[in-house]
């Protein structure tokens, strides 16, 4: 009976310890990895795909639900004040490398419920449609950066996409 009871009370400490979870370490600021671009070659006026990775040590990533969009259209420069790229709305930037304009989205919430605040995942954004910058070529090149922001304003680190081929009108 008391070799049951020892067997009872070991498996009952083992299942005890397997199921302690322990939290990630991850830094406050957020660190994005490039993963994959949903083509290379594109017609003039099409969207792509742009898949990244993400871990964010405090867990607050994503759009900050007490602002609103409120922003100017310059969106070629950073340093005004009335730039998307300081509006606390927006959380994702997409530079075009050809002449540095931005696009900025605002990523949903990703706010962990639970008492583990680090997170990681994956994000899909959509890379609004690509035009020709280049007024006489049959075919422009494009690389975008990209970089995120949490609500507590620290930003990631900036990946690269793959040279992707426009082919012009």
């Amino acid at each position: 009976m008391q070799n049951i009871i020892t067997l009872f009370v070991c498996g009952l400490l083992l299942t005890f310890i397997a199921s302690c979870v322990s939290e990630p370490e991850y830094p406050d600021e957020p660190v994005i990895a490039y993963l994959s671009i949903s083509k290379n070659i594109v017609e003039e006026g099409d969207s792509l795909l742009l898949t990244f990775s993400f871990t964010d040590g405090d867990g607050n990533l994503g759009k900050n639900l007490v602002s609103n969009a409120d922003c100017s259209n310059n969106n070629c420069e950073f340093t005004s004040d009335s730039t998307c790229y300081k509006d606390p709305f927006y959380s994702c930037y997409i530079i075009d490398m050809r002449d540095s304009c931005f696009s900025s989205i605002a990523l949903p919430d990703l706010d962990p419920s639970g008492s583990v605040k680090s997170i990681s995942g994956e994000i899909d954004i959509v890379i609004p449609p690509v035009f020709c910058k280049c007024m006489s070529c049959a075919v422009d090149q494009v690389e975008y950066q990209i970089i995120i922001r949490d609500a507590s304003g620290n930003y990631s680190n900036v990946i690269l996409s793959e040279a992707i081929t426009i082919n012009c009108f």
